[in-house]
């Protein structure tokens, strides 16, 4: 839809790049169908991200929304960190709608602040890129660089506020994952955005 279009560009721009970054890899990158190492925490996301994973939450059947619903709920409840409510037997079940950090998770990505983290700007899941295939040999082409791609998802996100007449948030409210797929309180930034749009 025209409010998501620069967001959707996005995605489409970061999937080819890590596709390539993929095959640039190889045998360093071994995550793939059923590794669920990194989805152990519900998210946080940027309106624009929120949006997408609700429309992809009301295309699921009823089953699994309630599958996902008792999850948040459970989330909420317990105010505990916990698999991500969209795991089922490991898979995700928004895949196709699955936010930016989860589509970049595993792979190297670059960021200044990694450098006062961890002692370098380069981060990956440490899964991959065992003793078999270090750090440096990963080809420099496969590396995304995180900081440009949050500056031009806060663009795409701020374009998104704006098309949606909702364009005096502040540009870095942020949505938890478990707000989107239940009924929360009225004064949830997520359930006020929400019901304007619908």
């Amino acid at each position: 839809m025209k409010q998501s279009l620069l967001y959707s560009q996005l995605v489409a721009e970061v999937d080819r790049f890590l596709d390539d970054a993929y095959r640039l890899i190889g045998a360093g990158m071994v995550c793939g169908p059923g590794c669920d190492a990194c989805c152990q925490n519900a998210l946080s996301l940027l309106p624009v991200e929120a949006y997408r994973l609700s429309e992809g939450f009301e295309a699921l059947g009823h089953e699994a929304r309630q599958k996902v619903k008792d999850a948040c709920l459970a989330l909420r409840r317990e105010r505990q960190e916990g698999p991500c409510p969209l795991l089922d037997d490991g898979r995700c079940l928004l895949y196709e709608f699955r936010p930016l950090v989860c589509r970049t998770h595993g792979f190297p990505l670059f960021s200044v602040e990694f450098t006062e983290e961890i002692g370098s700007p380069v981060d990956f899941c440490h899964l991959n890129f065992t003793e078999e295939s270090k750090l440096e040999t990963i080809p420099s082409g496969s590396i995304l660089n995180l900081d440009l791609l949050h500056g031009k998802l806060y663009v795409a996100n701020q374009q998104f506020l704006n098309d949606t007449g909702q364009g005096d948030i502040e540009p870095d409210v942020r949505i938890d994952m478990t707000e989107i797929f239940t009924e929360v309180e009225n004064d949830s930034v997520w359930r006020k955005w929400h019901d304007d749009e619908h």
